[in-house]
């Protein structure tokens, strides 16, 4: 995998205005416009275009640490435009030789 990517910290508006006097935590993100350069090899083509299309169609999932409820300890959840995925397939599929997955962010 390549990948074309920015991350950035976000929360510290949350930890100050809900916890005052609390640790911070800040949360990393993949900024929107960060592009990831999959591929795979033959065999296992079918499956992964497979859950590529299923991720384009529910986003990704959020983070299975994350206690419950979910909204209290992390706001990028998908009910809230976080996680969406688009896939392109290569512009040079001999110099690329891959899938482009761009992440969006509402």
């Amino acid at each position: 995998m390549r990948f074309f990517a920015r991350q950035l910290m976000i929360g510290a508006w949350q930890a100050m205005r809900y916890r005052s006097g609390a640790h911070y935590d800040p949360w990393v993100a993949t900024d929107a416009g960060s592009i990831f350069l999959l591929s795979v090899d033959d065999d296992h083509k079918a499956a992964f275009e497979a859950r590529l299309t299923e991720l384009v169609a529910t986003g990704l999932p959020e983070a299975g640490d994350i206690p419950e409820p979910r909204w209290q300890h992390c706001p990028m959840a998908r009910v809230n435009g976080f996680g969406e995925i688009g896939v392109w397939t290569p512009i040079e599929p001999k110099r690329f030789g891959g899938w482009y997955v761009d992440v969006r962010v509402s």
